[in-house]
């Protein structure tokens, strides 16, 4: 069965949850680097985290926020783009997921943070603890929501 892996997006950092509870974040922003050198970082994070996951892991993202702000947005598309290119490198598939997309997993596509820590906790066996970042519980729920869709699709095959 293929790995799953959640990833939570958000302006300054990202982070990652793999379905057996393996969890990493990737800083996006850092006003010490140039944008060059920042990406390139970035890149080399991500493809030494993606060669050591399975061939066929899939990496489901939350989509980037739309900002108004120009520079932040250009830090997200790159962040996106070198990210997404390191995943094809190491045999690793990707989908954007919308946001009100994956938390219907937890039942709305309007749910809260809470909402979605608590369902984690619940339902989900990744290690998580009520200190742990929030980042961390969204990430989990975008891989949860995209097992499913694997599952449903027939991708996974569930046993």
């Amino acid at each position: 069965m293929p790995r799953v892996i959640g990833l939570d997006t958000a302006s300054n950092r990202w982070h990652l949850v793999r379905d057996d509870g393996l969890r990493w974040r990737c800083l996006i922003k850092d006003d010490k680097m140039s944008a060059s050198d920042r990406r390139q970082r970035l890149y080399r994070e991500a493809r030494t985290a993606f060669a050591m996951q399975p061939s066929g892991t899939w990496i489901f993202a939350e989509e980037p926020i739309y900002v108004q702000n120009g520079r932040t947005s250009r830090v997200l598309a790159g962040a996106a783009y070198v990210i997404e290119a390191a995943s094809y490198e190491c045999d690793v598939f990707w989908a954007w997921v919308e946001i009100s997309k994956w938390k219907e997993v937890v039942g709305n596509g309007n749910a809260s943070k809470d909402r979605v820590k608590a369902w984690v906790l619940e339902h989900l066996d990744v290690g998580l603890t009520e200190d742990d970042d929030q980042d961390y519980f969204d990430a989990a729920a975008i891989g949860e929501w995209g097992r499913r869709e694997l599952t449903k699709t027939g991708v996974i095959v569930a046993v």
